[in-house]
């Protein structure tokens, strides 16, 4: 589709008096009550931060405008709703807009420090490698350290101004990584897997339906089209989304009657099939159960569900089964039962399939995505120095102009900060290899983009080794004697920040933003407005957030040792990537497994993409086969309850039927799954939250 043809098309602002206030109205109260969850909930698996479900907003203003027609949004209105409050919850809020998952990215920058400083063995080195930009310096950077990780002692007055520098500095840090992703995703990819490829972007359709049929006001009642049950469509919707609440009704269950165990935790349940395990000992005898992933699998192809399948069968079973029988993997009591993230063969040498996949697989992804965007590129930046092009009320040439000098920015930012210029540079174009990564997954599969790609998959150390040709950085750093580059640290730190779990399935990684991109394409929405709204509130949110959460974490009795923040124990992760040590790797390990790991995941990749170029009865899907190699037992299971259930639907209703229907079904089972969350939220808050917090307060 041409700029001049898309330029046709009546575009809807989403930035609007009536969106803006709305949104400023739910974002104020929900931070505070968000900073309130995440500290002092006795469940932080289930209650990460505190948002509201996006049906009770349509629902509450759809009812409302009743009585005053104001109430009345747009689709592009509510996108923009969706987009600022979406900023305080991570991946689960996108798909079934329930707030499971605490903001854990605070614990990656300043918070981090204080427990470092106060560590025995590591103290002293990380204090020579912090600069004051990172955490205040002089006289009071033990005394700060020692009050945000225990609180104030009554009469004890915090310096809250030495701490500005570093909440400004690690908001700035978070802004390049903002900039480039929206410059990956408006300018790049969003219109090439949207218009050209087509591809489902099955996370976004819930949210999708929704707001489409909550701003949908062409009914008799003069109700939105969401409460029309005379619709087809809807009844399917609100049908299934009782189902939903019904299937997610343990958190609930869990604070009304805390005496029953199975309910005491929400969303993805491990599934020990102990059968399996005791016929061939050593398997992966195990699989994830979680509702959502199978209401999305009814949306994705099923070529996508077939790999995830033959995946674990080909590496969980026969791989992990004859490794062990043959004696060529120890055989451990239990291995068959743990999630993938532990002590499991997916790690374990000679054949560490899961971080092969993870490192390997992962680049021969992102390379060919790039390759297959080259001419988009060229496009892209001609718009710099020739004729800017126009594509759904939003200039190529400013977003390129952004993205470009973000980029140079960046790089420069990382050498003023003291940080090495080599490895600075490598790192940002990892950066923008695992974006690519990140937004393809979400458009394709879920939201499964592992353990980011300075954890896991361990990429930090092809940068290191490169790092010790080119910077002179020790081979091998040990406790004992330490790297004590300032270049590399800055760069590690930074990259230990973006490049782990919290930021990767956040709003600020590609896979949430690419996903909008599809709802707003959806939606016919002024991309202008969309690619402002989400960069103004995602800097605004990181550093409303971090002072907010700082201010209460320090005067609360204990400090961050009182609360559920993970900065009690993430200092230790940057303190293994080449600062105190080499961890994380498999004994015997050097950085050559690594390079062999990259170079033969990307020829396989690559030959599996080529394949499927040539053949059309080639299923094998690399995204799929991705997300199951880091972590094998996640998707098989819930991959056939979809295929089963697809088939049984077709077989009952036909395939237009089910095309028909699925939206909806699939939209009403992932939004009701959620939607009850919010009721035990309340509760939580209620009778645990502001109790605990009333009795800590200082």
């Amino acid at each position: 589709m041409s700029a001049e043809k898309t330029q046709e098309i009546k575009l809807n602002h989403a930035i609007t008096t009536k969106s803006l206030i709305i949104s400023i109205l739910l974002y104020l109260p929900l931070l505070y009550l968000t900073s309130l969850m995440m500290l002092y909930t006795d469940k932080s698996g289930t209650f990460g931060t505190f948002i509201i479900p996006m049906i009770y907003i349509i629902v509450v203003l759809g009812m409302l405008s009743k009585l005053n027609k104001w109430f009345q949004l747009t689709v592009s209105e509510y996108l923009l709703v969706f987009i600022v409050i979406s900023f305080l919850g991570m991946h689960s809020y996108f798909v079934m807009n329930a707030a499971g998952h605490p903001l854990g990215y605070f614990s990656w920058a300043w918070l981090m420090d204080p427990y470092a400083l106060l560590q025995s063995g590591v103290a002293q080195d990380w204090d020579k490698v912090t600069p004051s930009f990172l955490f205040p310096a002089g006289a009071d950077r033990f005394t700060i350290a020692k009050q945000l990780a225990n609180g104030l002692t009554p009469g004890e007055v915090f310096n809250f101004s030495a701490l500005m520098v570093p909440i400004i500095y690690w908001t700035v840090v978070t802004a390049f990584y903002l900039l480039v992703g929206v410059f990956i995703t408006f300018a790049i990819i969003g219109k090439l897997w949207v218009e050209k490829e087509r591809l489902v972007f099955p996370m976004s359709v819930p949210v999708t339906y929704i707001i489409k049929e909550g701003s949908n006001f062409q009914t008799k009642s003069g109700l939105p089209n969401i409460l029309n049950f005379s619709d087809s469509k809807v009844k399917v919707f609100w049908a299934v989304f009782v189902i939903g609440v019904l299937s997610g009704i343990n958190p609930l269950i869990t604070e009304l009657f805390p005496q029953f165990p199975m309910s005491q935790w929400w969303g993805e349940t491990l599934v020990p099939l102990t059968f399996l395990g005791s016929l061939w000992p050593g398997i992966y005898a195990s699989g994830i159960f979680f509702i959502p992933q199978i209401a999305v699998g009814l949306l994705v192809p099923n070529d996508i569900l077939y790999t995830s399948i033959l995946t674990w069968f080909i590496f969980g079973i026969l791989y992990q089964g004859l490794a062990v029988t043959f004696g060529i993997i120890p055989y451990q009591s239990g291995m068959e039962y743990r999630w993938p993230w532990e002590d499991v063969p997916g790690w374990w040498l000679p054949f560490p399939y899961s971080r092969w996949g993870g490192l390997g697989v992962g680049l021969g992804i992102a390379t060919w995505l790039i390759w297959q965007s080259r001419d988009r590129v060229k496009q892209v930046l001609s718009t710099l120095t020739g004729k800017d092009e126009i594509e759904n009320g939003l200039s190529l040439r400013e977003v390129t102009m952004i993205g470009v000098g973000a980029t140079i920015l960046w790089w420069l930012f990382i050498i003023v900060s003291g940080g090495d210029v080599v490895t600075g540079l490598l790192s940002i174009i990892l950066v923008y290899l695992w974006s690519f990564l990140y937004a393809r997954v979400w458009a394709e599969v879920f939201w499964h983009v592992g353990q980011s790609f300075w954890s896991s998959p361990n990429a930090w150390l092809l940068i290191y080794n490169i790092g010790t040709y080119t910077s002179g950085f020790p081979a091998n750093p040990t406790w004992d004697q330490p790297n004590l580059s300032i270049g590399w640290n800055i760069v590690n730190r930074q990259m230990d920040f973006l490049g782990n779990w919290d930021i990767s399935y956040s709003p600020y990684a590609t896979g949430w933003l690419v996903n909008i991109y599809k709802m707003a394409y959806e939606t016919k929405s002024n991309l202008k407005d969309i690619f402002y709204a989400i960069i103004v509130a995602g800097i605004l949110n990181f550093f409303l957030g971090g002072i907010l959460l700082t201010w209460m974490t320090v005067h609360t009795s204990g400090g961050i040792s009182s609360t559920n923040l993970w900065a009690t124990w993430t200092f230790w992760d940057p303190a293994g990537k080449g600062f105190k040590g080499i961890w994380g790797i498999a004994s015997g390990e050097t950085p050559l497994y690594y390079w062999i790991y990259a170079i033969s995941g990307i020829i396989v990749t690559w030959a599996i993409y080529l394949l499927r170029l040539k053949f059309a009865w080639f299923w094998i899907h690399p995204v799929a086969m991705w997300v199951s190699l880091v972590i094998p037992n996640y998707m098989w299971l819930t991959s056939l309850i979809a295929l089963i259930i697809k088939e049984v639907s077709v077989r009952t209703v036909g395939v237009k039927k089910y095309e028909e229907y699925v939206v909806p079904a699939a939209s009403g089972w992932t939004i009701g799954f959620g939607a009850v969350w919010l009721l035990a939220a309340i509760l939580n808050l209620f009778g645990v939250v502001l109790p605990k917090a009333a009795k800590l307060w200082i």
